[in-house]
């Protein structure tokens, strides 16, 4: 686990609770913030690709975080969309998915796919920020970063989420740490992100 805190102003940190709910987010102690904030550390714009949308609030913080820096640029974000049970009367579907991101204000700098992540990969040349947390097993994990971190630009940035969990370490470990290519500039909580070097 990482720090368990980012801090913001109260004034952008305000823009923040709307989309902290549990009702669109699992998110906790700073993981919410510095997905808001990533825009503005990376200040670059263009293709943000969230993997694995669940209620849409990482998805939906990337796009407020854009609209925060005044940034040009769409959030991609891809999930099966499948009917399940959430908190706050969310179903799971993309429709309503949808719903929520036109409720949030935020269906201009939005995008959605429904399907596994790994049908998308030709519909991105080159990405400014990656966020993996879709399939939750270690061939998930692995195949995601593979099919998509080479897309993104130097000095763009991979984030992890669950990285508490063994399939996470364990792509990581394989794949990332020792890898020149990624430097680790944060660890909150369960995310951890790394900027591409080169």
């Amino acid at each position: 686990m990482g720090q368990l805190e980012w801090a913001l102003s109260p004034e952008r940190a305000a823009k923040v609770t709307p989309l902290k709910t549990k009702r669109f987010a699992l998110l906790e102690y700073g993981e919410a913030e510095i997905l808001f904030d990533m825009p503005r550390i990376l200040s670059l714009e263009g293709k943000y690709l969230n993997l694995g949308h669940g209620a849409g609030g990482s998805a939906m913080l990337l796009a407020a975080g854009l609209e925060d820096q005044n940034l040009k640029g769409i959030v991609y974000s891809i999930d099966l969309f499948k009917r399940g049970s959430w908190s706050g009367g969310y179903d799971g579907t993309l429709n309503q998915a949808w719903q929520i991101v036109k409720e949030m204000g935020l269906h201009h700098r939005m995008q959605l796919y429904q399907g596994q992540t790994s049908f998308f990969v030709q519909n991105f040349d080159f990405l400014s920020f990656l966020f993996i947390d879709a399939d939750h097993s270690y061939e998930g994990v692995k195949s995601d970063f593979l099919n998509y971190a080479h897309k993104v630009v130097k000095g763009g940035a991979v984030a992890f989420h669950d990285c508490n969990q063994d399939y996470t370490v364990q792509v990581l470990r394989e794949y990332v740490l020792d890898n020149n290519t990624w430097e680790q500039i944060y660890h909150i909580n369960r995310i951890r992100v790394f900027r591409k070097n080169a």
